[in-house]
């Protein structure tokens, strides 16, 4: 993100108790996808973010379980394969091989997914990642 930005783009790793609001906790080892909207400091998610995760192979739908990424979309990764500055976000997706990077502006962010050659490749769009959809 960047200083008084609109958005704030970062990887998900968790969802669960108060440390999974902010959607990146430095301990885990796999990632669900990434969102746009994550608050530092309030202890619970808000505006139910829209996770986006890019995939290659047979489609599944079920993000599964944390501590093991092949029950379900999500990947492991490396904090070797990790790199962070402010505005900028970039990681190796170790399950598929995509390297996913984040940017944002003041107004709006880019992700941009370099896919392996495959003919199965796709990005996942999960609007029920942090709630039920009402509507």
């Amino acid at each position: 993100m960047v200083p008084f930005g609109m958005v704030q783009l970062s990887p998900d790793t968790r969802m669960e108790n108060w440390d999974g609001s902010s959607g990146y906790h430095y301990s885990d080892k796999t990632i669900m996808g990434f969102s746009h909207t994550h608050l530092s400091g309030t202890g619970a998610p808000e505006f139910c973010d829209i996770l986006f995760m890019p995939t290659i192979g047979k489609l599944n739908v079920l993000v599964g379980d944390e501590n093991n990424s092949k029950t379900g979309y999500r990947s492991s990764f490396s904090h070797k394969n990790e790199f962070a500055s402010p505005g900028y976000y970039k990681v190796l997706l170790d399950d598929y091989n995509v390297t996913a990077e984040l940017t944002a502006t003041t107004r709006t962010g880019f992700h941009r997914y370099t896919f392996p050659k495959s003919e199965n490749s796709h990005i996942i769009i999960d609007l029920k990642n942090r709630d039920r959809v009402i509507d």
